[in-house]
């Protein structure tokens, strides 16, 4: 019998909201009964192994879900909200394991799936506002160890922020989050080649071999990294993916692309054709997208603004060739120093005008993934995907207020 193409898929789910847990199991997918003959893949090495049946996919019995374990990560981070006598809050665990496989007509890739997330949210009653920070990878450990952040966003939410009438244009820091929000959202949706094809004639395409930013300036896309959320060993066309330079030294290098797309360009096909699962039809995702650590001294990125924004965390975004951005934290920069918190405030400029306006980019780096969010492209949501980055300094961003 010949396979064209069939994907397989089986996933169990714990989610721990306050305390409160739920377990599920999903199967979707096509599959085969059968011996065929499997690569397996590893992130160190690629090598053929035996035989393999691939009906066994559906008997798997998801026996390694550790709810004791999960449960004892939840009450140690309750303690310390109960700490600073917050009862408004949420925390949400979920972790998720199992397989999934794609198989055509000469063999099958199984990839083992196991994914951690974590997601704190604090209500401000002193701002009225929702505080959230999430977290997550393939490995346990990154939810683990979390208690300096957890205490700083709760000491946010005790903060009452000033409101400064914003109309103009200033210089503004990004953190390490909201570096990789800018990564996503600015240049990754950009340049998957289905929306780079769609915008052809709008005259307003990331034009190839461009130089649109600072040469400090360099954005990747990779799957290949062991620990992160967007990381995968094949994608859903069963295709290997690879590190792909999407900026390179402030040009636009390469765009993400999958089988149609690579063929219709005659351009290498970077392996980003992505589902959230066997449901939906694989489209062009990033995996875990960010800017490459810089050179500049974060503390100088600072000491050059003598009026200015510091944007920490991320809130609300959309992508494209106009795009917007909201941070989770806005704090005034007085005389290269960190002041005080403000009111929400958004960003929405053009791409390409916002790339031009990157400066500096800092020695520091920090990569994040899981949380409650993941991308949602063409309502395929949430998809896992990571991003991050170091600090960096872009100049004469033009700011709103929400």
């Amino acid at each position: 019998m010949v396979i064209s193409k069939n994907r397989y898929e089986t996933i169990s789910k714990l989610q721990l909201i306050n305390g409160e847990y739920s377990i599920s199991h999903t199967s979707c997918g096509e599959y085969l009964n059968g011996l065929y003959k499997v690569r397996y893949h590893d992130l160190e090495e690629i090598e053929n192994q035996c035989v393999y049946d691939i009906s066994v996919l559906k008997k798997v019995k998801h026996e390694n879900i550790e709810i004791g374990l999960i449960k004892k990560i939840y009450e140690h981070y309750k303690k310390i909200f109960l700490k600073y006598n917050i009862s408004n809050y949420e925390i949400e665990i979920v972790e998720v394991e199992g397989f999934k496989a794609f198989q055509n007509e000469r063999e099958t890739l199984i990839e083992p799936i196991k994914r951690y997330s974590i997601n704190f949210s604090v209500y401000s009653l002193v701002n009225t506002l929702n505080y959230e920070r999430g977290f997550g990878g393939t490995i346990i450990d990154k939810i683990l160890d979390l208690d300096n952040q957890v205490e700083e966003l709760i000491k946010v939410s005790l903060t009452k922020s000033s409101y400064v009438k914003i109309d103009g244009y200033f210089p503004v820091i990004f953190d390490n989050e909201m570096t990789g929000l800018f990564a996503h959202e600015i240049v990754g949706h950009n340049l998957e080649a289905d929306i780079w094809y769609m915008n052809k004639k709008l005259d307003e395409r990331f034009n190839l071999g461009e130089k649109v930013s600072t040469s400090a300036l360099n954005i990747v896309d990779n799957p290949l990294l062991n620990t992160e959320s967007g990381t995968y060993l094949f994608d859903d066309e069963g295709n290997a993916p690879q590190l792909t330079y999407l900026i390179k030294n402030g040009v636009i290098n390469h765009l993400l692309t999958n089988e149609k797309y690579s063929k219709l360009f005659n351009i290498t096909n970077t392996g980003n054709a992505r589902s959230i699962s066997t449901f939906y039809k694989p489209i062009i995702r990033m995996s875990n997208t960010y800017v490459m650590q810089g050179q500049s001294d974060v503390k100088l990125l600072f000491s050059s603004i003598p009026y200015g924004f510091y944007f920490k965390g991320t809130r609300n975004s959309k992508g494209g060739i106009h795009p917007f951005i909201e941070s989770r934290e806005v704090y005034l920069i007085k005389d290269g120093k960190i002041d005080s918190l403000l009111n929400p405030m958004s960003i929405s400029e053009n791409a390409l005008s916002l790339l031009k306006k990157v400066k500096m980019v800092g020695n520091d780096f920090e990569i994040y993934g899981g949380g409650k969010g993941g991308c949602g492209k063409y309502n395929q949501f949430p998809l896992p995907v990571s991003s991050g980055g170091p600090h960096i300094l872009l100049e004469d961003v033009l700011i709103y207020n929400i």
